[in-house]
């Protein structure tokens, strides 16, 4: 695909609109944001336990949609909520050296310090919001 093809079908993302959908999960409020066309969903958990702190848990893009900016649509509507409800941080797990987590890292996020990670080969990744 040329690189003029590519940038077209990104200035008509814009118009492609997001569904939250909400409810409670174990230890926090669910929040799914979905595109109305169906391509690409987001979840995002907000921790009940602590305040201050939410975690996406699945940002998936149909293959035949991906760089097309779904993903970064999807996570701009995540981090705006998570703003709204006072969230300072969101983190999220990948595996290391993925392709994900170069993503991750592209759009601000770093290396979590604290936490352990589910297995040896993934990583925690944070974001801060300016709330």
């Amino acid at each position: 695909m040329s690189r003029k093809g590519t940038l077209l079908k990104k200035k008509n993302i814009t118009k492609v609109q997001t569904v939250k959908i909400e409810g409670e999960w174990f230890w926090g409020t669910s929040i799914h944001f979905i595109t109305t066309d169906g391509h690409a969903l987001l979840k995002l958990v907000m921790d009940k336990r602590c305040s201050f702190r939410g975690e996406i848990y699945d940002l998936n893009t149909h293959p035949d949609k991906q760089r097309q900016g779904y993903a970064n649509l999807l996570m701009k509507k995540a981090e705006e909520e998570a703003r709204k409800r006072g969230c300072k941080k969101i983190f999220l797990w990948v595996e290391k050296g993925s392709w994900q987590e170069q993503w991750y890292r592209r759009h601000g996020y770093e290396d979590e310090e604290f936490m352990e990670p589910p297995s040896d080969d993934t990583i925690w990744l944070e974001k801060f919001l300016n709330v």
